[in-house]
């Protein structure tokens, strides 16, 4: 993350301008600039513009590139010593090619073909950044004059499958053959290293690495699987069964939510290779709970949903996965960033980071749209007033893709849309071009 009925077709994945763009029902209007929200939640505000909605998606992109993607396409992590991910990179990618900004996409693409993809096949390896002392530790063979490079060589599943949705949206957005055929060389590889058949079908492995507790099994991430990208892989590569995927993905998906005391997923859990039971992680009890992990699937699915209307799977898990998820909010007036998933437990613990706010926004704003709404206008309250462009707080990278992912997607779901054609291609506009001009300047690292 039965046969699927509905004819799906990659060009629905071609995005339109920003004027298709219809008002979000619930929500306040916050202007570019940041200011604040009036202080009753509840209280009925008038949708945002069309036009406004558009500057906040596109300023928010400005800034972003202008803080985080150095001018060699390098996406910096700046709470984590700066380091680079073949997660960000994706994420780059995504939006780039979601925002028609071509320029940015072969930059981020680029660097991360230079310094990513450098294991001997197509796979991108996961992380790069400054070695330390512990790096030279472990690899006392690599030259110790390169103080900037690869830190660790495996791969990360998530990040390969958007790295290889954005390749494909980006060979039809802006016909550009070569990106399809570079995205076939991926999906090849992503195929043979990091699926793997077991006895409950063809299932995505986290990475290129097979690590379980328990004998004759491996370990999985249900956050990484997307539906919606197995369809468009299925579409474009007639080699490999890719659909298997989305039906592995949501029968795990059905007995992790049936074997729970509440109708959560943990953050990762362990599949026998022998009979095709699922089992809590022995070496590692938090794990075992629905967190930062866990909590991106709801945006995964509500994306699959939205593609795919006839995919009730999609709706069926979301619906129980978002209900403890609300019973905590309004048990607690906060959102849950981590939950157990026994009964018995009692334990909650806020979000750490304002990307579960993200995440979680298009499912608050279907299930319970006065929370929704409340969520919404908090979102577009965390606008940096200092420097426009950005969300509160302003060295978080990850908050800015989540917090940018679940705007964009609320979008879509308030516009009624059916597809993801409608789903904005924004223009240059020119004011926020000056408006990047006014931003204090990025920090650069190797």
């Amino acid at each position: 993350m039965a046969a699927r009925q509905h004819r799906f077709s990659v060009f629905r994945f071609l995005p339109l301008r920003w004027t298709g763009f219809t008002a979000l029902a619930i929500g306040l209007l916050v202007s570019f600039f940041g200011r604040l929200l009036p202080p009753n939640p509840l209280q009925a505000e008038p949708p945002p513009t069309p036009p406004a909605l558009a500057r906040i998606l596109e300023s928010t992109w400005q800034g972003y590139k202008h803080t985080f993607i150095q001018a060699d396409g390098r996406v910096i992590d700046r709470q984590a010593a700066d380091i680079s991910t073949s997660e960000g990179q994706g994420y780059a990618m995504l939006r780039a090619v979601w925002m028609n900004d071509p320029e940015t996409f072969n930059r981020v693409y680029q660097w991360s073909i230079q310094n990513l993809k450098v294991r001997g096949d197509q796979l991108f390896a996961w992380k790069w950044g400054r070695r330390t002392e512990a790096f030279w530790r472990l690899h006392p063979n690599e030259p110790q004059q390169q103080t900037w490079g690869l830190l660790d060589h495996h791969s990360a599943s998530d990040a390969n499958q958007d790295i290889a949705l954005a390749l494909i949206l980006a060979a039809q957005q802006w016909k550009q053959p070569q990106y399809q055929q570079q995205a076939q060389a991926l999906l090849n590889a992503m195929w043979d290293k990091e699926t793997l058949s077991t006895p409950v079908g063809r299932v995505l492995l986290p990475g290129d690495w097979r690590y379980s507790s328990q004998p004759n099994s491996v370990r999985i991430n249900p956050s990484y699987w997307a539906p919606y990208a197995y369809r468009v892989f299925a579409q474009v590569d007639s080699t490999h069964p890719w659909m298997e995927l989305v039906e592995s993905s949501y029968l795990l998906l059905d007995r992790l939510q049936q074997q729970a005391s509440h109708p959560l997923v943990p953050d990762w859990a362990e599949l026998s290779l022998v009979d095709g039971q699922l089992h809590p992680c022995q070496d590692s009890p938090s794990a075992n709970d629905f967190g930062n992990e866990a909590v991106r699937l709801l945006w995964r699915l509500e994306l699959d949903r939205l593609l795919n209307p006839g995919e009730r799977r999609a709706n069926r898990t979301l619906q129980r996965l978002y209900q403890p998820i609300g019973q905590a909010y309004q048990q607690h007036q906060q959102w849950p960033g981590k939950l157990s998933l026994q009964q018995s437990s009692s334990q909650f613990a806020p979000m750490e980071t304002r990307a579960t706010a993200g995440i979680l926004l298009p499912s608050a704003l279907r299930f319970q749209p006065k929370v929704g709404g409340r969520l919404l206008r908090e979102v577009l309250g965390w606008q940096s007033v200092n420097q426009p462009g950005l969300w509160e707080p302003t060295t978080d990278y990850y908050a800015q893709n989540w917090l940018w992912f679940g705007l964009w997607l609320a979008n879509a779901q308030q516009n009624g849309t059916g597809g993801i054609e409608r789903l904005p291609v924004l223009e240059r506009l020119p004011h926020l071009a000056n408006q990047a001009k006014r931003l204090p300047p990025s920090r650069t690292t190797p």
